[in-house]
């Protein structure tokens, strides 16, 4: 819709709803830096005191620390922002891959905490670690598996992808426990 310039009339007061939500949000930062590094990141919280959720999309596309090995690197970074959550008192998402074997294994299971990419520091310093995996390829269902959380409900749940809003939707009768 907005690739191509043109909002169909019955989508326009929808989107003026959300643009009118976004221009009411105080705290909205975006940060567009094509590979940011934890100093970036502390330096826009500075500046920015109200923050409550910082997103890193695609943790491994950020600007690693020198480390003899990747992995290294990965976990220091990860360490990094978990002390910006600390000092700042906010939450912090971070986006990772999987490791592409996931994706040619014929057996189609469910990712697990070691398919992250670089997992071990993920794994370390993540307080939780959230998995969204596709039920069948071209399904609007995905399973989201909640593989680490030292504070509370680990197990999963079905959600339904709502194609028309781009969200998620939670479909309570298939949540499990592990």
């Amino acid at each position: 819709m907005l690739r191509k310039r043109s909002v169909p009339k019955n989508r326009y007061e929808e989107l003026m709803d959300i643009m009118r939500d976004l221009s009411e949000t105080k705290n909205l930062r975006i940060c567009d830096e094509p590979r940011p590094g934890l100093s970036y990141i502390e330096r826009g919280m500075a500046v920015n005191k109200d923050v409550d959720v910082v997103i890193v999309d695609y943790l491994t596309r950020c600007a690693m620390p020198k480390a003899d090995r990747h992995d290294l690197a990965v976990t220091e970074f990860v360490s990094g922002l978990k002390n910006i959550a600390r000092r700042h008192d906010c939450h912090v998402v971070a986006c990772s891959q999987l490791n592409r074997r996931v994706d040619s294994e014929k057996n189609e299971r469910k990712p697990i905490l070691s398919d992250l990419r670089d997992s071990g520091g993920i794994e370390q310093e993540a307080d939780s670690v959230w998995l969204l995996s596709a039920d069948a390829p071209g399904s609007d269902l995905y399973t989201l598996n909640v593989a680490k959380n030292r504070h509370g409900f680990m197990g999963g749940m079905t959600l339904e992808f709502d194609r028309n809003h781009l969200k998620f939707k939670e479909r309570t009768k298939d949540v499990y426990t592990d």
